[in-house]
């Protein structure tokens, strides 16, 4: 696997999509405020501070990037195979360890299907992408 073979700008394009995504998914007027509520946390707890937007940005591109590599190794090409790749990697590694916060932590199941949901749609979004862009 060569990291070097990775298109930068595939990478960056689907890191803003990926925070644009997220933006709008815990907004207030989607899941925000349910999800807040869900774990009992105060507006006060939520106010944001530049490490939280730094670490949202660094999450983004990071997973953007190892998508690109995954998809470059495998030769994933097309606008379907990306989807179900993102789709696969979701059902194998995203939900499977969100929902152990369900058995292990006891978070409340809407907190999964919230998270895991962004996630979800998340993957088979920058999927769909890196796949057309490949």
């Amino acid at each position: 696997m060569e990291p070097t073979n990775v298109n930068i700008w595939v990478v960056l394009t689907c890191t803003l999509i990926n925070l644009v995504l997220g933006m709008v998914w815990y907004s207030p007027n989607v899941l925000g405020n349910l999800w807040a509520q869900e774990h009992g946390f105060t507006s006060d707890q939520l106010k944001a501070s530049i490490w939280h937007y730094l670490g949202a940005i660094i999450v983004a591109f990071i997973m953007s990037y190892v998508l690109d590599m995954i998809m470059l190794t495998f030769g994933v090409r097309g606008i379907g195979n990306g989807i179900a790749l993102g789709f696969f990697i979701w059902l194998g590694f995203i939900a499977t360890t969100h929902f152990s916060g369900v058995i292990w932590a006891k978070k409340p199941f809407i907190v999964f299907f919230i998270d895991a949901g962004y996630l979800l749609f998340n993957l088979i979004l920058i999927g769909a992408i890196m796949g057309a862009w490949q």
